[in-house]
């Protein structure tokens, strides 16, 4: 379980990113997303606004949003990475956060897992697009988790639905 004051980038805020990120943004948690510029220009613009498969709607107001397009600044300090970035990407994003992440955010070796923590390790997992495996992450030494279908929509606005 992650601790409250975990800071937490999302590298690839698209739909999923910016879903799964603004919820736990909305949930009080330090978030950070790396974006492309036609999407920070966006989101700076109209907040997120999130709706859920109940249709309640949430919105996260521009200024609360921490935006960048620059990898330095999006891993700088951050205890998590969430990759949500598609399949094709993911060997370029392995090599920005191997070169730009601090060392406890991109990699947990399991002998400091243990030490840490006082549990077993847990066992390394494979980047994953839609139950598409891809190894870029254990090329680049990222440990990573497997991520669930996309099962968000995005309206090509500032609105990020989970269908």
């Amino acid at each position: 379980m992650m601790e409250n004051d975990s800071r937490i980038a999302v590298a690839g805020a698209g739909s999923i990113g910016c879903y799964v990120g603004g919820r736990l943004a909305a949930a009080g948690r330090t978030v950070r997303f790396m974006v492309r510029p036609q999407a920070e220009a966006t989101l700076r613009l109209g907040g997120l606004k999130l709706i859920d498969l109940d249709g309640r709607e949430s919105l996260l107001d521009p200024a609360d949003l921490k935006l960048t397009v620059d990898p330095a600044i999006a891993f700088a300090g951050v205890d998590i990475i969430l990759v949500t970035v598609k399949s094709g990407a993911t060997e370029a994003m392995a090599k920005l956060i191997a070169r730009h992440a601090p060392p406890g955010a991109n990699r947990d070796q399991p002998s400091e897992w243990r030490r840490q923590r006082r549990g077993p390790a847990p066992e390394p997992s494979r980047a994953n697009d839609n139950h598409l495996g891809n190894g870029a992450f254990q090329r680049h030494s990222v440990r990573t988790g497997s991520s669930a279908p996309d099962r968000t929509a995005h309206d090509g606005r500032n609105h990020f639905h989970r269908r």
